[in-house]
């Protein structure tokens, strides 16, 4: 820092400075002569040993007061120095420099603004250039390109390196496209695509869909085919048991039936129920003599 400038310049230590070594100096001197190393702690020893540590224990207290009270006559000139330095130096500094940052900040947005209105121009040309990217498909802030000052050539034109940012994601974005359309269920993945603008996410979002809607499907064709089973099997009963059976009108033709063979029907069905429903169906049919043997094919 340049002398001219300098506030203070402190040249000699405090003399409670040289103070406080001359008491160090002498307590360390007494600790020496007191050889705490050595000492024997015993049930003879331990009162008096135990008396001077309370004693250093005062006395380090009483410099602990001191030395807070030092403190604060010490704080108190530099809180009133603080306070003068904070009005009269620093805050100028601060406002000086408020002011430029303002200015600085004005023009620098200008550059960035001319730089990123000539980013938009070029891209919005150059995309005009693919005829698979619809207008909707693609926008400048999807690009997410960072604007520096350094942006613009001396002429005011835009840089190569930033022209090149352009042309590249434009370009995958084509190239993107081009290949969704060659692809099953094209629509569906270019939808997806255009929300994230990554084509493996997109892929692997309606191929996961697809395949949940398989497994829908397949559940709902297996419960239409168990339904249709059960419908069957209920219709060959009602079958079996809308056959009109023949009453005898007088004793002898009542005789004459028992004495043919009676005509037994079969038929055959799945059951789908509960354990509780089958042991009772099985017990109904063993009750009517019902002749029955599991279906094993």
């Amino acid at each position: 820092m340049n002398k001219e400038i300098e506030i203070a310049v402190i040249e000699q230590l405090p003399k409670i400075t040289e103070k406080i070594k001359e008491v160090g100096e002498e307590l360390d001197k007494r600790l020496s002569y007191l050889n705490l190393d050595n000492l024997i702690c015993n049930e003879n020893t331990r009162k008096g040993i135990k008396d001077l540590k309370i004693e250093l224990g005062k006395e380090l207290k009483e410099f602990e007061n001191q030395r807070k009270d030092i403190k604060n006559k010490i704080m108190a000139p530099y809180e009133a120095f603080n306070k003068i330095y904070e009005e009269e130096i620093k805050k100028r500094y601060q406002e000086a420099d408020n002011i430029l940052k303002i200015k600085i900040d004005y023009v620098e947005d200008e550059i960035k603004n001319r730089t990123e209105k000539l980013a938009r121009e070029y891209f919005e040309e150059y995309k005009k250039l693919k005829s698979v990217i619809d207008d909707s498909y693609l926008s400048f802030d999807e690009l997410d390109l960072k604007i520096g000052l350094n942006d613009l050539t001396e002429k005011g034109l835009l840089v190569k390196k930033i022209k090149d940012i352009i042309i590249e994601k434009v370009d995958k974005v084509e190239q993107d496209i081009n290949t969704i359309k060659t692809m099953d269920n094209s629509d569906e993945i270019l939808v997806e695509y255009l929300k994230s603008k990554n084509l493996p996410i997109a892929i692997k979002e309606v191929n996961d869909r697809h395949l949940v809607l398989n497994q829908m499907r397949r559940i709902e064709e297996s419960a239409k085919e168990t339904v249709e089973i059960e419908e069957q099997a209920v219709e060959k009963v009602d079958e079996v048991l809308q056959t009109p059976v023949e009453v005898p009108t007088t004793i002898d033709d009542f005789e004459e039936q028992v004495q043919t063979k009676v005509e037994l029907l079969e038929a055959k069905f799945k059951v789908v129920t509960t354990k509780e429903n089958l042991e009772f169906l099985v017990k109904i049919m063993k009750e009517r003599g019902i002749r029955y043997e599991p279906i094993t094919e």
